[in-house]
């Protein structure tokens, strides 16, 4: 539903000609009006009907013509206002107003008119996952922007995944970008092995490896390789074969040193069992 409404002086007799006509689909259409006189307070409004409202003031009457649907209550506002600059009108009956200016009311109401009998638009939406799928499936090589410093490190990366580093503190080790890390352990995890990609090999044999890890860095937690904590656990880890396994040992059930023990011992036997 919709509100023909207008506003104008005591004295005006002739809605066609005099004051102001507008449309509103609030609810209660007193609240557009209260909404014209809180534009009104705003020096950069130079509508007419700012004027007339702060010229004045409580003389303003506010009638509400009639209530109707949306269509013929815009079908009315174009037979009240036909042409431009009528009353205190500045654009002709539902025009759009210049680029720039503001909507008024009866013109938002066409709108959203517009818009609801109009279908959705069609629009392409490439997922980030495909995105993500499609860099991941491409060689390093053949990245679009290739970072010399970072992919000639993949060999000594790949001894430290294989050693059960995380990718955190495979990032301390050599101070490398950790996201960059992170990066390269999903494509270790993937099974990529770069020591016996032939692409990688002729790589590294012209852009040979400037840094060296400090194996002295361990977990910032338990200060030992393949033993972390994790909310209340002490979790022994390795990545096998592109596969992290690990187990975790409550803190709670074990205590501290034995947890501690447990998550090491499984560290040591996968070592072994390896």
């Amino acid at each position: 539903m919709a509100f023909v409404y207008w506003i104008h002086l005591p004295h005006h007799v002739d809605i066609a000609t005099e004051g102001y006509v507008g449309i509103t689909t609030m609810d209660n259409p007193q609240s557009r009006f209260s909404k014209h006189k809180s534009d009104a307070r705003n020096p950069k409004n130079s509508f007419i009907v700012h004027k007339a409202i702060n010229k004045y003031g409580d003389e303003i009457v506010f009638d509400v013509v009639c209530e109707c649907s949306a269509e013929d209550a815009y079908s009315l506002e174009l037979k009240l206002r036909p042409e431009k600059h009528i009353g205190w009108n500045i654009n002709k009956g539902g025009e759009k107003p210049l680029l720039g200016g503001t909507w008024t009311d009866e013109q938002r109401c066409k709108f959203k008119l517009t818009k609801k009998n109009s279908p959705p638009p069609v629009r392409q939406e490439i997922s980030t996952q495909r995105q993500k799928e499609t860099i991941d499936s491409k060689h390093p090589l053949d990245l679009h922007r290739l970072n010399l410093l970072f992919w000639s490190h993949c060999f000594v990366l790949y001894d430290l995944y294989v050693q059960g580093d995380s990718a955190f503190v495979a990032t301390r080790r050599l101070g490398l970008t950790r996201c960059g890390v992170h990066a390269m352990w999903k494509r270790f995890d993937r099974g990529w092995i770069p020591t016996e990609d032939p692409r990688m090999q002729e790589f590294i044999k012209d852009n040979p490896p400037t840094l060296e890890p400090d194996m002295s860095v361990r977990d910032t937690k338990t200060n030992v390789v393949g033993v972390s904590l994790h909310k209340g656990f002490y979790v022994g880890y390795k990545n096998i074969n592109g596969k992290r396994v690990s187990k975790y040992f409550s803190i709670k059930k074990h205590g501290e040193e034995v947890a501690f023990q447990l998550a090491k011992d499984f560290r040591d036997a996968l070592d072994d069992e390896i």
